[in-house]
């Protein structure tokens, strides 16, 4: 929220002329937002240490409950595990889905 507004400021500065273009400053994010992988096959999430996930990926399976703890340990079980998607929060449903879930394949097992 905070990085919003000072862009805001920013770009109002810069438009109306007490922001001049020799400042330095640029109207760009610094760091480029992180995507969320989406595997062929959600199983296939199984396949990564937490390690391995990037921000984004690690903030929306921790809406999720899931930690680097749980997900890196053999019986680690979040507590969205066999909760139904009706369940789920709204901000859940949306992390599962940015994840690949869908109402047909949450709570699909994985071998």
């Amino acid at each position: 929220m905070m990085r919003h507004l000072r862009l805001l400021l920013v770009s109002a500065m810069f438009m109306s002329g007490a922001l001049p273009p020799s400042s330095g400053l640029s109207l760009q994010p610094a760091v480029a937002a992180e995507h969320i992988r989406v595997p062929a096959d959600i199983c296939d999430w199984d396949d990564y240490d937490w390690r391995e996930l990037n921000d984004a990926e690690k903030a929306a399976w921790s809406t999720l409950g899931w930690t680097a703890q749980l997900w890196d340990s053999e019986d680690g079980e979040a507590w969205s595990d066999g909760v139904g998607w009706r369940r789920l929060s709204a901000t859940e449903q949306e992390a599962a889905m940015s994840l690949g879930y869908s109402t047909d394949t949450w709570g699909d097992e994985c071998e």
